[in-house]
Parts: structure tokens; sequence; C-alpha cells
């Protein structure tokens, strides 16, 4: 391993890190969906989400599928034989690290997500982050990948960014 390569290991797992506990505040019991599972940052995800107590599910080609099952991952998703949509359901996070750059991965994701209508929770958190709107689904925010939906938002810009609130 170079040192470049080995000096981004750690930012990689930060950035992990960072997504699913600061920014989604992901704990046990949840569903979390990972794009890109076999990633630099993803396989951190994988890892840490089990760590967690979560039930992971993860995207990668068939060849990675043994290998993110070793690091932790409960179900995994050949996104090059199906599409993911058709078999995560109820997932409460996810952690989008392609985006809409490939076949709109981060729109299609916001299908995936588990319906909450409950009512905001006055201990609930907020990330204070630059997050982006989903214009077609009014409480769906995505900050660093992350991908939460239908939580009440806090004071959003007119811009489209604001801060979004997640439950602990």
């Amino acid at each position: 391993m170079s040192h470049e390569q080995a000096a981004a290991v750690p930012l990689a797992a930060l950035t992990a890190w960072q997504a699913l506990v600061d920014t989604a505040g992901v704990h046990a019991g949840q569903r979390v969906l990972v794009h890109a599972a076999a990633g630099g940052v993803g396989h951190f995800a994988v890892q840490f989400a089990k760590h967690l107590g979560t039930h992971v599910i993860a995207t990668a080609s068939s060849a990675r599928h043994e290998w993110l099952k070793e690091l932790g991952a409960d179900e995994v998703i050949d996104y090059t034989a199906v599409r993911f949509e058709d078999i995560a359901r109820e997932v409460d996070v996810v952690i989008d690290l392609v985006g809409d750059a490939h076949d709109k991965t981060g729109s299609r994701s916001l299908e995936v997500l588990r319906q909450d209508d409950s009512p905001p929770d006055p201990s609930v958190r907020v990330a204070p982050h630059n997050h982006i709107r989903k214009p077609d689904h009014p409480f769906a925010w995505t900050a660093l990948g992350v991908v939460r939906s239908r939580v009440p938002v806090q004071d959003p810009g007119a811009d489209g960014t604001g801060v979004v609130v997640v439950r602990s």
C-alpha cells in the first residue's frame, strides 16, 4: 500500500461515520441501505452500520457479495442484475455514494424509504449541514450522501437548502 493510499483510509472511515452517526443518527434496529458498498467509503459504512446494530442492505456487483457479507451486510443486491428498489423495502436511512450520476440512484432511493408520518419529537436533534430538498418529496433531504425521508425540516431556505431534522 502506498503512502497516499494509507493516508486515504482515515478520511474514508470518517466520512462513513459522519454520514451514519453525525448526520443520520443511525441506531440499533434500523434498516440501512448502502449504495456503492464495496467502495472506499461504502465498505466502512457497512461495517459501522452493522456495529451500530442495524440491518445492512448493500448494493455492489456480484463479485463483491461474499466480501460484503463478511464485513457485515445482511443483504447484498447486485445492481447490475436487478433494480434495488424492487428488493429493498422499509429502509430508514440510505447512504448514497452514487447519487443521480448513474441511473438516478439517488432519486430512486426515495422509493425504498419507510413512511414516517408520526409527529415531530421535541428531543429531535438537528444536523447543521447544507442539505438539498427533493422537490417531489417535501420531507426528503440529502446530506453527505445520506437520504432521510418524511421527517419535518426546520428553516428550509428559499433556495432549497436548510437543515434536516433527524429522529434519534
